[in-house]
């Protein structure tokens, strides 16, 4: 799934450090992935 997700300003190995906690990632970059997982913000939280 990561490789789907994966695009120009998230990489599948920026993507499998974020699900394993091992970095974070900035607003946009959590608003974008959000957008492509078809997730409201109100939804996720």
């Amino acid at each position: 799934m990561l490789k789907e997700l994966a695009d120009d300003h998230l990489s599948v190995s920026l993507l499998y450090q974020f699900e394993n906690n091992k970095t974070t990632i900035s607003c946009e970059r959590f608003h974008l992935l959000l957008e492509k997982l078809e997730v409201s913000y109100e939804e996720f939280f």
